[in-house]
């Protein structure tokens, strides 16, 4: 979403203008509303005051969203194919079940792995040697969690996961876009 805020020449106005951040964030707050609910709160948001206001300056964020994201009819009133389909992104229950919805857990092993290289360019026998310290390491992890030692999240995770799970509890009994401005407190692009 970052990358198609910067190509719409947005990205300071994201920085420097947290209610233009806020309202932006919503849309990625779509992937918490109920999956047979999407199109319906995505064409509330479109008819709120900020993206009726502001229009103009959203096309490129919006017409990349609904080719992307958001099943919109075409000049035919047939819907277009989408590059990924709700049923692929929506996270409403996941949330709901408290399931990770990320995978945060390749990304850490990634970097665990690259901290055990400690080079950029390794060659072949320090890769085999990394190799088996990673082995090692998540042989220790897996005889852990077997003997009931769960590492704990971040604090900071917890919470926002936590603060999310409330919100989509309470879907059925929100207004659609005060949904999705509590789900959009929720998140921070990466800048």
């Amino acid at each position: 979403m970052w990358r198609h805020i910067q190509s719409a020449g947005l990205q300071r106005r994201y920085i420097e203008n947290s209610d233009f951040a806020l309202h932006c964030s919503q849309l990625t707050a779509l992937a918490f509303v109920q999956e047979n609910h999407v199109s319906e709160v995505y064409e509330e948001l479109l008819d709120s005051d900020f993206y009726t206001q502001n229009e103009e300056l959203l096309v490129p964020l919006i017409n990349y969203f609904e080719d992307t994201w958001i099943e919109r009819l075409d000049r035919r009133r047939q819907r277009r194919q989408l590059l990924f389909p709700a049923n692929v992104w929506n996270c409403y229950d996941l949330a709901d079940q408290d399931i990770p919805r990320t995978n945060n857990a390749v990304e850490g092993w990634h970097n665990t792995f690259s901290s055990l290289l400690n080079a950029a360019h390794p060659n072949s026998w320090k890769f085999i040697d990394s190799l088996k310290k990673g082995y090692n390491l998540n042989e220790l992890k897996i005889e852990q969690y077997i003997a009931g030692s769960v590492p704990p999240r971040k604090k900071k995770y917890q919470d926002t996961a936590n603060r999310i799970t409330a919100i989509v509890v309470d879907f059925p009994t929100r207004p659609n876009l005060e949904y999705l401005r509590g789900i959009a407190h929720n998140f921070q692009l990466q800048i």
